[in-house]
């Protein structure tokens, strides 16, 4: 049998761990804010299991909102990872709402091209495939330049 006092209830320490604020608020209620300990990016950091050698620690709070401190269960919504991850701030969340491509075409399903997981414009790479080419005109000049082997000359080789 342990030796000790009893740990208390893990809601009883949780309660202790956060303060109700008077001056933030989400949905016209206040915001509990997190005392206990933090997470780099301030989500609060809670060990059901008190003082017990290894209790896993848990996140205090699965934000619904910006304020990653807050730990009001009323301000809790349940949310799929993606849903969460598309509310934040993250490279795919920025990308995911973007309508038109840099260029400003539009993002449509008959001009977009999806490549290793990225959208591509298909006007951009149209433009982009053409600038690449050679056109006619200068694929002729090269063909009758001297030395190329074309209507105007020998090739770059001397014949035996």
């Amino acid at each position: 049998m342990p030796k000790g006092p009893k740990p208390k209830p893990p809601i009883e320490r949780f309660s202790k761990k956060y303060v109700v604020s008077d001056t933030i608020f989400y949905n016209g209620t206040p915001c509990w804010i997190w005392t206990g300990v933090k997470m780099p990016r301030g989500y609060g950091q809670f060990g059901p299991g008190g003082t017990v050698t290894g209790a896993k620690m848990v996140l205090a709070h699965r934000w619904s909102y910006r304020n990653t401190s807050c730990v009001n269960p009323t301000h809790l919504e349940p949310v799929t990872q993606r849903e969460n991850l598309m509310r934040g701030e993250s490279f795919s969340a920025v990308n995911a709402i973007k309508t038109h491509c840099p260029k400003g075409h539009e993002y449509t399903p008959e001009n977009t091209a999806i490549w290793k997981n990225e959208r591509k414009c298909k006007i951009c790479s149209r433009e982009r495939d053409r600038r690449r080419r050679p056109s006619k005109a200068t694929l002729a000049a090269l063909a009758s330049a001297p030395g190329s082997g074309g209507a105007s000359g020998p090739g770059p080789f001397p014949e035996d």
